[in-house]
């Protein structure tokens, strides 16, 4: 479209009034067109699926019985429907059970069988082809309908409107030429008036002179010649302003919230670059940045230049850069290059919202992890029980039916252990830590007490000592799940052995307690330790739980800023150890000392059994 510029005014007026009426007219006809074709098929479409549907509903019995001959009756209706060319119905093994073909000098084309539940139709080659399963009670699939219907009256259709459609646009063009020649007048002329007077001007260099207003109306071009002339009075004062302007944006550009940059891209030097800029890179300000202040990717440096020499611009290009200290940041980059091989641009530090991202991804995932596991999990105790109800029923042994009983209970606790573990795990991820004053000798008396009345724990001999020497602070409710995880785990696996021992050590002092818990049961071989702390993860066919104890207590462990570590050896035993801040200081709480000092043993062996 270069020839524009070069016609004159009156032309470019009647060239554009010519491209308006095209470009209204041909969007109009082309929406119209459209919604002809949209409605057409529609009405076929629907007209073939409806038909699909009956003779669907028709076939279930047919079928059923395997009577051909009911079904080609059936197809033969398709005679009163001239735009249906061929169809069959596959029984559900995918054999072709009867057939229907309008012009029988055609040979037939049926698809590759496909079995399909639902109803599906599309447009291909010409045709319309519908697929329309035939299905019993909503429940058995008995076969697959298909029609193949034709589109050529529909084509028709389209091709005479469209041919209406561009003689209609042919004659209002020929209708828009001939007004916008007469009317172009009224623009162009006191346009070219005030050409003569711009051009005289500008050989004479006289800001003095002044366009003559034109008294034929009050338009547009009559305001244009009023502000033409209060322009010429005004260039000093613009000039002047534009000083001031330069100067507010070299304000704007150096307060910005947002890195800018300018660089050259062929030699690397930095042209132009706020403060921001390099507040966020961490560095003083320099006309080249060398390789060695930052540590980047170099694929992504070829990524964003072929970015720009391909589209010109990049928008919000993320990056990952390793700055002074082995610090991480990403950024958000975005810009353009232009003629001069310049890049201008922005950068934005993201490296708070990427981790978030990733962080929210990371819990997508568990929770996708979690959802499918305990639907097993859940799924196996119940099966377990309704099994066990349906054998109650059969059995007429008392002995046979208590132990069914017991088995029921077995499974019912199982699956109550999933449900603690899973309400315990949502806990421990949307509650905040509410920190208490805990005193360790008492919290493990209370805990070896409890174990004291559960049937497994009698056996087992608990070599346990508390060193305890300030005030210590931290989330009691956390702190319960993981000693109470630990210790149940530990005798899961000695519960079986001749002689079980765990042994307990807690330390703590003004920084930090540390919990060590040990057992002497079968261990966990060394390429199954990194998997421990998995989601419904079990190292062993021995164990009964529910393969979240230990996810929930690494999780509890982390919401309090902890570490947690694992030893073991096979056949010898297993010793988990965590250490957790002391939140004293962080409540408050100077630190003074709660205990002498000196050790404190709990040392049972075995635990008293108390009166049932």
């Amino acid at each position: 479209m270069s020839f524009v510029h070069n016609l004159s005014l009156r032309h470019k007026v009647v060239y554009i009034s010519l491209i308006v009426t095209f470009f209204a007219l041909g969007t109009g006809f082309g929406v119209f067109l459209w919604q002809s074709v949209s409605l057409f098929k529609g009405n076929l479409k629907e007209k073939v699926m409806t038909n699909a549907s009956l003779t669907a509903a028709f076939c279930t019995t047919p079928l059923a019985i395997k009577d051909r001959k009911g079904l080609r009756d059936i197809l033969k209706k398709f005679k009163d429907f001239p735009e249906i060319t061929q169809a069959c119905i596959y029984n559900r093994r995918g054999k072709i059970y009867a057939t229907y073909r309008r012009d029988s000098t055609i040979p037939a084309s049926f698809p590759a069988y496909n079995k399909q539940w639902i109803t599906s139709a599309k447009f291909d080659d010409d045709f319309l082809h519908v697929y329309q399963p035939v299905v019993y009670n909503d429940r058995d699939y008995l076969g697959l309908v298909y029609i193949k219907a034709s589109t050529q009256n529909l084509n028709q259709k389209v091709n005479q409107e469209i041919i209406i459609l561009v003689s209609l646009l042919i004659l209002l063009a020929i209708v828009s030429y001939l007004l916008a020649r007469s009317l172009q007048k009224v623009v162009s002329s006191p346009v070219q008036e005030l050409i003569a007077v711009v051009d005289q001007i500008s050989d004479k260099g006289d800001y003095s002179l002044r366009a003559k207003k034109q008294s034929r109306g009050n338009d547009e071009i009559t305001k244009l010649y009023d502000q033409f002339n209060h322009m010429l009075e005004q260039i000093e004062q613009k000039q002047q302003r534009e000083k001031t302007s330069r100067k507010k944006y070299q304000e704007l550009f150096q307060n910005s919230v947002i890195g800018i940059v300018s660089v050259d891209v062929t030699s690397g030097e930095i042209i132009e670059a706020n403060h921001r800029f390099w507040d966020i890179l961490q560095l003083r300000p320099r006309k080249v940045l060398e390789d060695d202040l930052l540590d980047y990717n170099p694929e992504d440096l070829y990524r964003l230049k072929g970015m720009l020499e391909k589209h010109t611009f990049i928008i919000r290009e993320e990056v990952q850069l390793r700055i002074k200290k082995n610090q991480i940041l990403w950024l958000s980059i975005s810009g353009t290059l232009n003629n001069e091989r310049h890049f201008e641009g922005v950068i934005q530090d993201i490296t708070e919202l990427k981790e978030h991202s990733l962080e929210l991804k990371q819990v997508n995932n568990e929770l996708d992890n979690f959802v499918y596991h305990a639907s097993h999990e859940f799924r196996a105790p119940l099966r377990s029980i309704l099994g066990l109800t349906n054998l109650i029923k059969q059995e007429q042994n008392l002995e046979s039916i208590m132990l069914c009983v017991d088995m029921i209970i077995q499974s019912t606790q199982n699956l109550d252990e999933v449900v603690q573990n899973a309400l315990a795990l949502t806990k421990n991820k949307r509650v905040e830590s509410a920190f208490t004053a805990i005193h360790w000798k008492d919290k493990l008396k209370t805990f070896l007490e409890n174990l004291a009345d559960t049937k497994h724990s009698r056996r087992i001999k608990f070599d346990t000592l508390v060193n305890q020497t300030s005030v210590f602070y931290s989330d009691l409710s956390r702190i319960n799940i993981i000693i109470g995880e630990l210790l149940a785990n530990a005798i899961r696996f000695t519960r079986h052995l001749e002689f079980p021992e765990i042994q307990v050590r807690i330390y703590a002092n003004p920084h930090k307690v540390t919990i060590r818990i040990g057992d002497n049961g079968e261990g966990i071989p060394s390429d199954e330790l990194p998997k421990i702390f998995d989601m419904f993860y079990r190292g062993s066919e021995s164990s009964q739980g529910s393969g979240l104890g230990l996810y929930i207590v690494k999780n509890a462990v982390n919401k309090l800023n902890g570490m947690i570590y694992v030893t073991s050896e096979e056949k010898m035993g297993t010793t988990f150890t965590v250490e957790l801040p002391n939140e004293a200081k962080r409540n408050g709480q100077i630190d003074a000392d709660e205990t002498s000092g000196k050790e404190d043993s709990l040392q049972t062996t075995p635990l008293p059994e108390r009166d049932q």
